[in-house]
């Protein structure tokens, strides 16, 4: 943690400064105030030293009914999006939709039909079950909203990448370039190799066309779409490995358990 400077009026920190419980007093005794937080999840200080603060320092572990006091008492306007009945992360909800992609993904499909149904085991080899109905039954119908899915996913692909471009600016030092964001920048790119790589998005591109002579620029799209559907299965394996490192990362960096290397800035 970089402690704040002698005549800086702004102060960034994470929540990790409360491991040290002498620390908010000190701070608080210098004048600085928590105003807000900011994307990233920090709290955004600014000093009074008319008026210097004296922070209390205090953790409490409750459950039940208390919980729901708890959170009311100390959660501010519009910070509980989804109110208190949901007692696990948000990201748990969100995490619906590309989970819902991916399970829904042809690739990822072939891929279980084969392990675990053998239907079929692999090409060429009889079909071991005395009927087969594909995907036209309850449950497996409901494979054909990966169409859907897929909208979403390009929609989370987006945000993924406005938070990719707007950690390059440090709320006081500007531009910077640091491992996490070469991190963030990765895991978006094949991120969207894999998304854009898609069945749907090739389908989208130059589906129901009948002459692609009349239609080129879906026919260009198309031809690019479909040299990277080549490789969905590659990129699907790799984001899935990605995804996990990158969350790691900005995990333990948000933790406090390792430091980001500030490259440029």
């Amino acid at each position: 943690m970089d402690e704040p400077g002698a005549g800086s009026g702004t102060w960034v920190w994470t929540a990790d400064v409360l491991q040290e419980v002498g620390l908010p007093a000190r701070f608080g005794g210098q004048g600085w105030e928590a105003e807000r937080l900011d994307r990233l999840g920090r709290f955004v200080c600014r000093r009074d030293r008319e008026h210097p603060l004296r922070w209390a320092y205090r953790r409490e572990t409750t459950g039940g009914p208390g919980r729901e006091r708890l959170a009311a008492r100390l959660a501010t306007e519009g910070w509980e999006l989804f109110g208190t009945w949901w007692g696990i992360s948000p990201a748990i909800i969100i995490l619906i939709f590309p989970l819902g992609f991916r399970l829904t993904c042809y690739y990822y499909r072939k891929a279980y039909y084969r392990s675990m149904w053998l239907a079929p085991a692999a090409c060429a080899v009889p079909e071991p079950h005395a009927t087969y109905t594909g995907e036209t039954r309850f449950p497996l119908v409901l494979q054909n909203v990966h169409r859907y899915f897929f909208y979403v996913a390009l929609l989370v692909s987006l945000i993924n990448t406005y938070d990719a471009v707007v950690a390059f600016r440090h709320p006081t030092d500007g531009f910077v370039v640091g491992v996490g964001n070469l991190v963030l920048l990765v895991n978006v790119a094949l991120l969207w190799c894999y998304t854009v790589s898609c069945h749907s998005c090739r389908h989208v591109m130059g589906g129901r066309l009948t002459h692609f002579s009349k239609h080129p620029v879906r026919y260009r799209l198309w031809t690019w779409v479909s040299a990277l559907n080549t490789r969905h299965m590659l990129f699907a394996w790799v984001t899935l490995g990605t995804l996990v490192l990158t969350d790691l990362y900005v995990a333990l960096v948000a933790a406090g358990t390792i430091t980001d290397l500030r490259l440029v800035g």
